[in-house]
């Protein structure tokens, strides 16, 4: 994705990009120049995850390119597809929908790194209630339907478009429109891709696009399908639900394959019960984005007004206005500064000292940001003050680890085998 932009753009151009996002330099569409500017920040708002910023430069450009001619239109169409591939955090149901039936989905899927429409959505559709996801993921469905975008440049059928819809009511045909049986799809996208003669490339779209289509198909309410990762308790051990596969707690190999998944007696198993009843248990990642979403709103996103409300939330053992503060934090690519802060860092410098730890406290004083103290805090925050079980705390970590990660991959590392990298 725009490879010629993103391999010239030093520091010095990231900074001074993200501090004047919203301003292009000219009007003048038609400039290569302009072209140039939409898509450096299309590269920073995936690389930084600005998603605000990128729905608001979307509807500016969406402003300024509409009832103009269709060459236009095409030659920011890539960057249109990215800028709502980067907000679909934020996009409503009808936004979605508008995506999946108007716009070149290839354009993200050819893509090898950024091509994770799945995950993209599943982080959407947790910011909903349950009970709404479902209807979500039909409206999605249709809208694919009746998407007249090229897929691919050749068809199956000679005549006919290579067009997302086409392709939809061709595999449904053959499959079904029930989820599909891993072979009979195996089957379809190897005899596709010799009928329409795709190469090697295509033929990956193809099977990305079907991947994602299947996603869609299965219900929120299916293992398998639900967009958070849950923890299941059978026979005295403890299981993350990822995907519909089950993982055990402190285990890197996977229990359980995706289907079937195996059936816990109600006696033995819960998905909110934990195995210290004092515990307090884990809120929905759902309630917590919810959450956030009001203290963004409240604090108008000023970091430093989100770390006093954490403060004063983590003091009256608030779990769910602490679980958003600190969510909203790394959604603001704060969070690893939360060290800077005179209260959090002597929490976690008491804890070293505490523990003897003389080494990782010098550590602590040169670089509190590094992703060990970071993880050291999370720990101390969730289960010592907010007393969440580990299990509970290290799920949410995991969560956490994914958002950060996005700033610099070293805070992958923040829990690792679920456990604390302290």
């Amino acid at each position: 994705m725009f490879d010629n932009i993103k391999n010239i753009l030093s520091l010095s151009d990231y900074v001074d990009i993200i501090n004047r996002f919203l301003d292009i330099p000219e009007d003048n569409l038609e400039s290569e120049n302009t072209l140039k500017e939409y898509q450096k920040r299309v590269i920073i708002a995936l690389e930084y995850r600005e998603i605000f910023k990128a729905y608001e430069l979307l509807q500016k450009l969406k402003e300024k390119i509409s009832n103009t001619d269709v060459n236009l239109i095409k030659k920011y169409e890539e960057v249109i597809v990215w800028l709502y591939y980067v907000s679909f955090g934020i996009l409503s149901i009808e936004e979605i929908k508008y995506f999946f039936k108007e716009n070149n989905i290839g354009i993200i899927l050819q893509d090898e790194i950024y091509f994770d429409l799945i995950n993209r959505i599943k982080l959407r559709l947790s910011t909903i209630d349950i009970k709404e996801r479902n209807n979500w993921r039909e409206q999605m469905y249709n809208a694919m339907h009746e998407n007249q975008n090229n897929l691919t440049i050749n068809f199956i059928i000679q005549g006919s478009r290579s067009t997302i819809a086409n392709w939809l009511k061709e595999y449904d045909k053959e499959i079904g429109t029930s989820i599909a049986e891993s072979i009979m799809r195996a089957n379809f996208e190897n005899e596709s891709a010799l009928k329409a003669h795709l190469s090697v490339d295509k033929k990956n779209i193809l099977k990305r696009f079907l991947d994602f289509y299947e996603f869609i198909k299965i219900s929120s309410y299916d293992p398998a399908g639900f967009e958070e990762d849950i923890v299941i308790e059978s026979k005295g051990k403890t299981y993350f639900n990822v995907n519909g596969e089950l993982i055990e707690v402190g285990k890197t190999r996977t229990v359980a394959s995706r289907n079937p998944i195996p059936q816990i007696k109600e006696e033995e198993s819960s998905l909110t019960r934990e195995s210290n009843i004092q515990k307090t248990l884990l809120p929905s990642i759902s309630s917590i984005t919810a959450q956030s979403q009001k203290i963004l709103i409240s604090t108008k996103a000023v970091p430093s007004e989100v770390v006093s409300q954490l403060s004063k939330s983590v003091d009256s053992v608030d779990v769910a206005n602490s679980l958003a503060c600190i969510i909203l934090l790394a959604q603001l690519r704060k969070l690893d500064d939360i060290l800077l802060d005179a209260q959090f860092y002597k929490l976690v410098s008491d804890n070293l000292k505490a523990n003897n730890n003389a080494n990782s406290l010098e550590g602590l004083r040169i670089n509190p940001k590094a992703p060990q103290y970071i993880a050291r805090f999370l720990k101390i925050i969730l289960e010592d003050k907010l007393n969440l079980s580990n299990e509970g705390a290290i799920l949410f970590g995991h969560r956490l680890s994914k958002i950060l990660s996005i700033e610099s991959e070293k805070y992958n590392s923040i829990t690792k085998d679920n456990k604390w990298n302290m």
